[in-house]
């Protein structure tokens, strides 16, 4: 049946772990062939429904300024519609994070026993008890960016939970530390997590207090053999890295300002100096790739900008 998109409650959108890569192909999806699988959801209190799977589905419709969204009714209690939903569930595959959502949800607010719940999943207790534990090891703060899609589900689960063993407040710092400066890979964490554990107690703070400037200096220690130690090319490329770590630095300043942009004057002045530094970085990669095309070794002149 189709529904209006404001009947339905979305009271358990932390149980799964957010994507922005996978929005973007639902939304292409839907406006190109429209919604071809219908989420699922329980009745709930005064004509309104509460959304059991789909919960990307109807962001992408959300972001499509959709009104209904095709759904299927579950006549079956709440619970028993996670647990029916979880056993279902082919592709896209769950990540043990939000299978530990899904028991700690089950657990706590269901009432079910672990036996219980894996009885009704069709695992094993230990396999309960494992995924349970990722919920209580991980602080709040990784969990919220790995819904939010910062993070990757995967990231966390296989190299933040035993930092956050080791250490949960220089986890929680790493994090915060990261969230600004947009989504986070899981080849960025990992490099991030292995520093770290080879790292003495000084170098593990500054890692976890600095990581970008840690990826930027990591990133110029392992350059391919070919560029050697005394490369005239490496104060470039070491320029290139502060130029990048200037902008992540500046966003996080923006984002978290203490200034106040319209001010008399102070907006038309940023504005102004971000225009010139804009010019500066287009002109440099004109330049580059310019420089590139033209193949080694054929060295053009040219006048500054």
């Amino acid at each position: 049946m189709d529904i209006e998109i404001d009947q339905i409650e979305l009271k358990y959108a932390r149980l799964r772990a957010g994507s922005t890569t996978r929005l973007s192909r639902l939304v292409g999806s839907i406006l190109r062939d429209g919604q071809q699988t219908p989420v699922l959801v329980v009745t709930a209190e005064s004509d309104h429904f509460i959304l059991i799977d789909g919960y990307a589905r109807v962001a992408a419709l959300r972001a499509l300024l959709r009104d209904t969204v095709l759904a299927v009714l579950l006549e079956v209690d709440e619970a028993q519609a996670l647990v029916l939903t979880h056993r279902m569930a082919n592709s896209p595959r769950r990540a043990a994070l939000e299978d530990g959502w899904l028991i700690h949800e089950l657990t706590e607010r269901h009432g079910l026993s672990l036996g219980e719940v894996a009885n009704q999943l069709q695992r094993t207790k230990s396999w309960v008890s494992r995924r349970l534990g990722l919920v209580r090891v991980l602080p709040d703060s990784v969990q919220e960016a790995v819904r939010t899609g910062k993070l990757p589900a995967y990231a966390a689960g296989k190299y933040l939970v035993p930092l956050a063993r080791a250490n949960e407040a220089q986890c929680r710092s790493l994090i915060k530390n990261m969230s600004s400066s947009g989504p986070i890979s899981v080849r960025d964490v990992k490099r991030l997590y292995l520093g770290w554990r080879r790292g003495n107690a000084t170098q593990r703070l500054r890692i976890t207090e600095n990581p970008l400037l840690y990826l930027q200096a990591e990133a110029l220690s392992s350059l391919p053999s070919a560029i050697a130690a005394g490369d005239p090319v490496l104060p470039f490329l070491k320029d290139l890295g502060i130029i990048s770590g200037v902008s992540r630095r500046a966003h996080r300043r923006l984002k978290e300002r203490d200034f106040d942009l319209q001010a008399e004057g102070t907006g038309r002045i940023t504005q102004r100096a971000f225009d010139e530094s804009r010019i500066a970085f287009v002109n440099l990669g004109e330049l580059l790739k310019e420089t590139i095309h033209a193949g080694s070794g054929n060295k053009t002149n040219h006048s500054p900008p």
